[in-house]
């Protein structure tokens, strides 16, 4: 669910699969970074796909489903994120980064 045409495509199955657009929005994603290993060593194509998964995912999301909660004046967008985010480990740094920067997103 990080790029937009996967994010269409979902909604439009949910549509077609209960009639309406949906009311709640659960959030739970990210692509795990492995191994784990500290800035310096980890690959940039590791934060990248955490940026993807962690927060455009969440942006995305939101530009597909919120609007139409918005004229219906009824839904809810929930997000779970995990303690690491705020209590880091010396090297997770792309997994801290990527749930970090949901809960800009999130609280933005």
């Amino acid at each position: 669910m990080t790029h937009p045409a996967s994010v269409d495509a979902r909604r439009e199955a949910i549509v077609h699969t209960l009639g309406v657009p949906p009311r709640i929005l659960v959030n739970h994603a990210g692509i795990p970074s492995q191994p784990w290993t500290n800035v310096l060593e980890q690959p940039i194509t590791d934060y990248e796909g955490q940026y993807r998964s962690s927060v455009v995912h969440h942006v995305l999301m939101a530009k597909a489903l919120v609007p139409e909660m918005r004229r219906h004046h009824d839904g809810r967008c929930i997000a779970s994120s995990t303690a690491g985010a705020m209590q880091p480990r010396p090297g997770p740094s792309a997994d801290v980064a990527g749930q970090r920067g949901m809960d800009g997103v999130l609280r933005g």
